[in-house]
């Protein structure tokens, strides 16, 4: 069986007609080299097939299955739904794409550029807090949320416990919106300059991008999910509450 590597770049482009556009944003000339392998037009780049190709089919399996309106109506576990496959979804897919415009900006034009090594640095500090904060929604806050979730609509005995998350949670938030004005900072606000390379052009995008989503991302949380479950779990605990022995 032909693996992707051994397939040629107009076929993989035929199958994943997004394949053409992440070349351009990596600044691969691909136009002229169709009869190539996708394995040896990565590697001509200086890029790693397997590291361009994951980002490839994150990106053509990314969808967002969460369509019910964020209003009053939907539960505790839809909102958690939501962030998780809208929001966490988006950074699995775009965290890893960035990196790679990035190392490619840098193999380009490192040496012209000095200002990318530190926007490499900020970047490398933002992917570990935000991967350690999503770890600890999922692993810890949103199963939480679900059990509270539940127990409300079964009318059953809640143990309480999510405040302490909660404090953890909100407390994340300042680190990462630090980073993300830094990245900011050293990209002149988003404004690459005019004679930079495909690669920083599209890093440069994607940052942007990123940040509205983040912001988008912390503001379903705090306005939303995170008042709402403590209101629901102040209700819960009142009617659990043992009355006092006289």
């Amino acid at each position: 069986m032909t693996t992707i590597n051994e397939q040629s770049v107009a076929d993989v482009i035929g199958q994943s007609p997004q394949a053409s556009r992440l070349f351009d944003q990596l600044g691969i000339p691909w136009a002229a080299s169709t009869d190539s392998t996708f394995g040896d037009l990565c590697q001509a780049a200086g890029l790693e097939p397997s590291i361009v190709r994951g980002v490839l089919f994150d990106s053509s399996a990314a969808s967002d299955r969460i369509t019910r309106a964020l209003d009053d109506r939907a539960s505790l576990s839809e909102l958690v739904d939501h962030i998780v496959v809208r929001h966490h979804g988006y950074l699995r897919r775009k965290l890893p794409l960035m990196q790679l415009l990035l190392d490619r900006a840098i193999l380009i034009e490192g040496d012209r550029c000095p200002s990318l090594r530190q926007v490499e640095q900020v970047f490398r500090q933002l992917r570990r807090v935000v991967g350690e904060h999503m770890i600890m929604e999922e692993q810890v806050l949103f199963p939480l949320i679900r059990e509270l979730d539940g127990a409300a609509r079964r009318g059953t005995g809640y143990r309480g416990g999510i405040h302490r998350s909660i404090s953890s949670i909100l407390h994340d938030h300042g680190p990462t919106e630090q980073l993300m004005v830094k990245l900011r900072q050293l990209t002149g606000d988003y404004n690459p300059p005019l004679d930079c390379c495909p690669p920083y052009a599209a890093l440069v995008k994607e940052l942007r991008e990123l940040e509205c989503d983040m912001l988008e991302h912390t503001r379903k949380e705090v306005d939303l999910l995170l008042p709402r479950a403590q209101k629901v779990e102040e209700g819960l605990l009142k009617q659990t509450a043992v009355p006092a022995h006289r």
